[in-house]
């Protein structure tokens, strides 16, 4: 098995009220499954921090580098533009430029 070579990686932390916890997860599912899609997606690990209600943790490894990343995550229907989308959506004061 060939491991991919890596160019770009992304960290996320985000933040949500516990109570949409449920929400946020159905929704960011589909999130996942675009990306996940992405032929230059290596990988895309998730994850909850049980000690911390409501923090999800994220990362994302990219056979791209951040240049490609930054023009295809502005391209709908990219599935990296589909999770911003989804993000910008879901996050109460989010924005593009503050998840970017």
């Amino acid at each position: 098995m060939r491991v991919p070579q890596i160019a770009f990686m992304l960290q996320v932390k985000v933040t949500i009220d516990p109570k949409d916890r449920d929400t946020f997860i159905k929704h960011f599912k589909t999130a996942y499954n675009f990306a996940m899609a992405e032929p230059e997606c290596a990988y895309f690990f998730v994850g909850e921090n049980v000690q911390e209600p409501g923090a999800f943790y994220w990362t994302e490894g990219w056979t791209k580098d951040t240049q490609w990343f930054m023009t295809v995550s502005q391209t709908p229907p990219s599935g990296i533009a589909y999770v911003l989308s989804f993000l910008t959506r879901s996050l109460p004061g989010a924005n593009q430029k503050t998840i970017l």
